[in-house]
């Protein structure tokens, strides 16, 4: 747990530590990857089997911190292998004496206190104190840039029109284009034309020391739009300039989506919308807001001694697909029988199905660091989409990532918690993807990437009764569509068994970040959640049930003698039970294709009355109930008034 919830997840040595803890051990990746973080240490013998101790819980925890001194008296302590670590969770407040000043070392602890110990320990180390931005940055003895002003600047043949005699091949240079900073070095020179060759600013440093922690104002920002095109201009100076004074609004294309861009001081959202051949329309929209970034960078030359970069945000993602009236569209089969709709509504959905499937670089911005020259944030966002039916999905997510770098190890920092709401009656995939970069300059820092993804799929079968006879046929055709056209026709029903979940990875530093080049970089599978109410994955008429009824459909009408009625109707509306006692309500009609499996029965107070499946009323205690009786596709209902009264 240690391991997983500070992100200490990977190991270079695969002989292990520990000589009883071999490759076939259980522990083995954990325990590797403890003492390559310094949180187990090989000078002391590591027996898995052992209970866990006030004195290893504090061992383990402040090896993790980084905290191993205090000066402190504790009385009991002196036999200790760990004194200093458990000085120093007691001096830090982690833990805590008793009024005798005696900690325990030997106490064996329980679960749950074990547990919040860790996550105290965890969330320091997530949530380094940065209290000033800085931006030092010492050049090599012999480097010397030149900062010149450009006649023009070609980024395409990455070259510079000048007007200076005095450069010369080999210079090193600076220059202002627009938001950037640009280092390069002068490859040649034609005449007034110097051609420039791209540096890495880390080879012309002795040290930099960086650190800032600060929200975002997305006003101050450059924004692109996924076409390239400038939607807000910025100036990337030290002192920051307002840019705009009112919400930013900008509409553009990428391909047949419309898109709209809009900012406002610490949020950015961007919409997309299409209509598709056949009159659904596809909509999905991301708002990012509330972004807070903390980032500390401390190197000689390419050795990075210490990195940290956390980036706090929250997103909502919205998608959905609307379709207009598939009875219109494919045709009205409430009267029609099976052969005709098993022969011409797969025909049909095949050829005239709305499906959406895209891939959108929505926008990239790039926010300067308030008070740190060459610093700045850049930010891409992305969307995935495809979809076929009907589909409403809302995600709501806060989110912390990052990573930190010490003596050339990484860990990862992640904390997330999410909300949704979805209706799926079609397969669906939809996915959002958050890039974050730290900049110096043009030179990528660090970066973390979050990705989220909803995927829902559901398989429909066709329930067909016919000459007192079952039959149950998988379609490909659309939950949707055939809950729509077959509307009415009591021959055949629909059933969909419907797995739907939420997929999160993060990675860290990719392949043109500084820390990716150093081999920094790391994928993680964070979690896969149902977006399903616990325990429900089957549907009819889109009404979660426990399990299929359809089956059961033909026996429970023989055994129901029921009339067939334009409504529900019972024996008894109103009814008196005793407390402690049980009383069925009586079915006496059903509307036609129904029968009493396709009841649901509730209870208005369960703590007077409780009703179960069957339509059995319990009484619990003296008060009065209404017991609604609905078919499992809401389309009908009846209430019944019912008495709890002491016998």
């Amino acid at each position: 747990m240690l391991d997983e919830d500070a992100g200490i997840d990977s190991y270079s040595q695969k002989t292990p530590y520990f000589i009883n803890v071999n490759k076939d051990d259980v522990c083995f990746d954990a325990v590797q990857s403890a003492v390559e973080w310094g949180v187990l240490e090989q000078s002391y013998a590591f027996d898995p089997d052992e209970v866990l101790t006030k004195e290893y819980c504090a061992y383990t925890l402040m090896n993790l911190v980084g905290k191993t001194d205090g000066d402190i008296n504790i009385k009991d302590i002196s036999d200790s292998n760990f004194k200093k670590q458990i000085e120093a969770a007691v001096s830090s407040g982690l833990m805590k004496l008793d009024h005798r000043s005696m900690f325990y070392p030997k106490q064996v602890l329980d679960r749950e206190e074990a547990i919040t110990y860790l996550q105290k320990a965890v969330t320091y180390i997530n949530n380094r104190e940065i209290t000033e931005t800085h931006t030092e940055i010492t050049w090599n003895q012999n480097t010397d840039v030149k900062e010149i002003v450009p006649v023009s600047y070609d980024a395409s043949s990455c070259s510079i029109q000048i007007d200076d005699p005095s450069l010369q091949e080999g210079d090193l240079i600076h220059f202002q284009d627009g938001s950037e900073e640009q280092y390069f070095q002068i490859e040649r020179i034609d005449d007034t034309t110097a051609y420039l060759k791209e540096i890495n600013l880390l080879d012309y440093t002795e040290d930099m020391d960086l650190s800032s922690s600060q929200e975002l104002n997305f006003e101050n920002a450059e924004i692109v739009d996924g076409k390239g095109e400038i939607l807000q201009e910025t100036s990337f100076t030290n002192h920051l300039t307002l840019m705009s004074t009112k919400p930013l609004q900008r509409t553009f294309h990428i391909g047949e989506f419309n898109v709209v861009v809009s900012v406002s001081g610490t949020a950015l959202k961007a919409e997309v919308n299409k209509v598709l051949p056949y009159g659904s329309k596809v909509y999905s929209s991301l708002k990012l807001s509330g972004m807070h970034v903390d980032y500390q960078w401390k190197s000689k030359k390419k050795d990075v001694k210490d990195a940290y970069f956390k980036v706090k945000f929250s997103t909502n993602e919205s998608f959905g697909l609307k379709n207009g009236s598939y009875k219109n569209l494919y045709g009205d089969f409430s009267k029609a029988d099976s052969q005709n709709l098993l022969s011409s509504l797969p025909k049909m959905f095949v050829e005239k199905q709305d499906v959406v499937e895209s891939s959108l670089e929505l926008c990239k911005i790039k926010v300067p660091v308030n008070g740190a020259p060459m610093m700045n944030v850049s930010i891409g966002l992305r969307m995935n989409l495809y979809a076929s039916g009907r589909v409403e999905l809302s995600l709501t997510q806060n989110s912390e990532i990052g990573c930190e770098v010490k003596d050339g190890r990484m860990r990862m920092i992640h904390t997330m918690n999410h909300t949704n709401m979805n209706r799926f009656k079609a397969n669906t995939r939809a996915g959002a993807g958050i890039d974050v970069g730290l900049n110096l300059a043009s030179l990528r820092l660090m970066d973390v990437s979050l990705n989220a993804a909803a995927e829902a799929s559901l398989k429909t079968s066709l329930h067909i009764y016919e000459n007192d006879e079952h039959k149950v046929i998988p379609t490909e055709v659309g939950s949707d569509v055939v809950d729509e056209v077959l509307e009415g026709n009591s021959s055949i029903l629909v059933c969909s068994d419907i797995n739907a979940e939420l997929v999160l990875y993060l990675k860290m530093n990719s392949a043109k970040s500084q820390l990716g080049k150093l081999g920094l970089t790391k994928r993680n599978d964070l979690a896969k959640l149902s977006l399903l109410p616990k325990g429900k994955t089957h549907l009819e008429n889109f009404q979660f049930v426990s399990k299929c009824t359809r089956k059961d459909r033909l026996k429970a009408a023989k055994l129901d003698s029921l009339s067939v009625s334009k409504k529900i109707q019972l024996v008894d509306y109103s009814f008196v039970v005793h407390a402690g006692y049980v009383k069925a309500i009586g079915i006496k009609a059903l509307s036609e294709g129904y029968t009493k499996n396709d009841l649901v029965y509730t209870s208005s107070n369960t703590d007077i009355a409780s009703v179960d499946a069957d339509g059995n009323v319990s009484g619990l205690q003296s008060g009065s109930v209404v017991v609604t009786v609905a078919t499992s596709d809401k389309k009908h209902s009846i209430s019944c008034n019912v008495l709890v009264s002491e016998k």
